[in-house]
């Protein structure tokens, strides 16, 4: 009777140990992804950041060296 309690013990612990790592494993992935997607949208909100702000310069931007030149001087850009 003792090898089947120890034989059983074995299968129980294996299958703990299994369930475990695939807990793990599926944790890992789920935070990759989060991070991830995090970082694609960071970068998504500064490519629009930067298309807002070529539109912006390309709508109202200087339009002449004068203009440059006084926009230098002020330290406005």
């Amino acid at each position: 009777m003792s090898i089947y309690l120890i034989v059983g013990a074995a299968m129980f612990i294996t299958a703990v140990l299994v369930g475990l790592f695939t807990f793990a494993y599926r944790a890992g992935i789920h935070t990759a992804k989060l991070k991830e997607s995090e970082r694609d949208a960071s970068l998504d909100e500064q490519t629009a950041l930067a298309a807002r702000r070529m539109n912006e310069a390309q709508t109202n931007g200087i339009r002449s060296n004068n203009q440059l030149l006084d926009v230098l001087r002020k330290g406005d850009f």
